[in-house]
């Protein structure tokens, strides 16, 4: 498997940050978008032979795949200070050629994505917090929909803490393996 980005080079790893909320409270709901995206991610190398070593740091679970030169972590931080992990692992490695943040995206409905690159959703508090944190816009970002509301007047701070059905979350799998054929090669 390996990133289909052209400026990628082979000395220095790709950083993959999945955002979400640390908790059982928090494991399928909207706003752990990002790490139901990495956990998906790990699954699927692991099934295709890839051998990962993964460690609990105070701030971030780290998990590095040495064939892929990838490493993927996932914030201990929880979603409105992600940057402080971010910031903290990129201090720690300094050695990482791009990134990678998946994240949910209320401007977006479930099952559609986009994957940019500097720019994205302007009230993201993890996005914000990780521009704040690097002072650089310079990442890629996997934008994962979960707008479902279907007119249904629900804030969007109350709403990202809703739980996906299980029907949202196929939707979800199956949206998470089209990115992953699209972006990566297998």
């Amino acid at each position: 498997m390996q990133l289909k980005f052209d400026f990628l080079h082979d000395q220095k790893p790709t950083l993959m940050v999945g955002l979400g909320n640390i908790g059982d409270e928090y494991k399928n709901t909207r706003h752990n978008a990002g790490f139901l995206f990495v956990d998906h991610f790990v699954k699927i190398a692991k099934q295709h032979g890839y051998e990962s070593l993964e460690q609990e740091q105070r701030h971030f679970t780290k998990i590095f795949f040495p064939d892929l030169n990838l490493f993927i972590i996932k914030p201990k931080t929880l979603m409105n200070l992600s940057g402080l992990a971010v910031k903290r692992f990129i201090n720690f490695s300094r050695n990482i050629e791009a990134m990678i943040v998946i994240h949910d995206d209320l401007d977006l409905d479930i099952g559609e994505y986009k994957f940019q690159f500097g720019k994205g959703p302007k009230t993201h508090n993890g996005i914000n917090s990780i521009i704040e944190e690097l002072k650089s816009t310079y990442f890629h970002r996997i934008r994962i929909g979960i707008e479902n509301r279907k007119g249904i007047p629900i804030p969007g701070l109350d709403y990202v803490l809703y739980e996906f059905s299980p029907d949202e979350l196929t939707q979800l799998e199956i949206l998470f393996d089209l990115i992953i054929k699209k972006h990566f090669v297998i």
